[in-house]
């Protein structure tokens, strides 16, 4: 039995990744709340206000959530019913339920090898009369071809949209990702780099969308459906069980001993596979919370941040990087030398997922797979479904190696050097 293997009660376990939850904040915030801290006010203007002036747009609306963005993103943009929306397969099944919901075909889009990022060839390939919108999402913090998808965009008269939740933060060039079409939407989750607990932002330069938009996020808002502190509880407890010394002494080996007993559980549990892909009858209530006081007051923090920790990450990413492409390792990203390449999870492709992660795992790193979907092979969308082999690989052959701003530089070679062992 491996549960035990090689054990040494130490504080140097790796977690698969981490919770970008501000303590400080949180306290600070949480011992203020007044009666306004859950309606929308003058903070949540605020935090808007300094969103887009750090990505330098003219614009920013904040939602609930990402999907509920994108949802209203496409209503306000009111395309022909059937209208066409290119898109990758692999995302979270609400981003295509924001697009079929709206009346809207996705057509989707395969990856290039080992990239994450469509293939562009493949986009020009696919449009025609009825093709309205293009929607480019930025896998794991690195950046897709954009400026080759805004010229096929900008010659076809087609909208650009960005989902750069994965990448927020991250440049191509000297252009924040989220920057480069009409609009980009920002998913704002404990897990992102930049954290209001739940949340999403809508950044434009367009006035008359940025009017539209922010009349739905304030008329559409229901809040007798929005648990927030719930929510909060729910996020501290997942951070205390993620602290260094608390996930080395304990949450490392009941991971261990769940995966011996019950394979694949923790995943599920982290990713919520439990539940099937359900297809949406119009927004459901659940998204539509009002973004807060409360979480605009700790955005207005977070952002202050946001710098140090992505160019911590591309550090980080850079050594690790290198260091495995030195030592010959297969499955490397090929688009790693793309500029702005802030790596929010590092990705390795691998054949046998199941043995790596249990190699990694005996060696005190926590690994993870994506929690993300295939979409190009769900029952919910079989009307959409098409063969997309790379995207099937990206979910079925793929391992994300820990890489987040509570990591240092010892830590990241070690990686190296057990990955490394494995190969050898």
């Amino acid at each position: 039995m491996e549960i035990f293997d090689k054990i040494k009660f130490d504080s140097n376990k790796i977690p698969r990744g981490c919770l970008y939850f501000y303590s400080s904040l949180v306290m600070t915030n949480f011992f203020k709340i007044k009666p306004d801290s859950f309606k929308r006010g003058k903070p949540v203007f605020l935090f808007e206000k300094r969103f887009a002036e750090y990505f330098g747009a003219k614009f920013a609306i904040s939602f609930s959530y990402a999907r509920t963005s994108l949802y209203y993103l496409l209503k306000v943009f009111n395309f022909p019913a059937g209208s066409e929306v290119l898109t990758t397969p692999v995302t979270i099944p609400d981003i295509i339920n924001a697009i079929v919901s709206n009346g809207l075909k996705p057509v989707f889009i395969d990856f290039s090898s080992n990239t994450g990022s469509v293939k562009v060839k493949d986009i020009e390939a696919n449009i025609n009369k009825n093709t309205k919108c293009i929607l480019v999402t930025h896998l794991n913090g690195v950046p897709s071809d954009i400026d080759k998808i805004r010229e096929i965009a900008r010659k076809n008269k087609l909208i650009l949209l960005e989902d750069a939740s994965q990448g927020i933060g991250g440049k191509f060039g000297a252009r924040y990702l989220g920057r480069w079409g009409e609009a980009g939407i920002f998913s704002l989750s404990t897990l992102k780099p930049l954290s209001t607990f739940v949340g999403g932002m809508v950044l434009t330069d367009n006035k008359v969308l940025a009017a539209k938009l922010r009349k739905h996020a304030v008329d559409n808002a229901e809040r007798k459906n929005f648990s927030f502190l719930t929510q909060l509880f729910k996020e501290w407890f997942l951070f205390i069980f993620s602290n260094k010394y608390v996930f080395s002494f304990f949450t490392f080996y009941f991971i261990k001993i769940i995966s011996c007993l019950f394979p694949g559980f923790i995943d599920k549990a982290q990713h919520l596979d439990r539940e099937q892909v359900k297809k949406w009858e119009g927004i459901p209530s659940k998204y539509k919370a009002p973004f807060t006081n409360f979480q605009a007051n700790i955005g207005l923090g977070a952002i202050e941040r946001l710098k140090l920790d992505a160019e911590k990450r591309i550090k980080l990413g850079e050594i690790l990087y290198f260091q495995l492409d030195e030592a010959g390792v297969p499955g490397l990203t090929k688009e790693f030398l793309k500029p702005g390449c802030t790596f929010w999870r590092f990705p390795l492709w691998v054949k046998n997922p199941k043995k790596i992660r249990r190699y990694l795992l005996n060696n005190h790193i926590d690994s993870t797979v994506s929690g993300l979907r295939c979409c190009s092979r769900e029952p919910a969308f079989n009307k959409f479904n098409k063969l997309t082999p790379e995207a099937f690989k990206f979910i079925d052959n793929m391992i994300f190696l820990p890489i987040h701003s509570n990591m240092n530089v010892t830590q990241i070679i070690n990686i190296a050097r057990i990955i490394r062992d494995y190969y050898e």
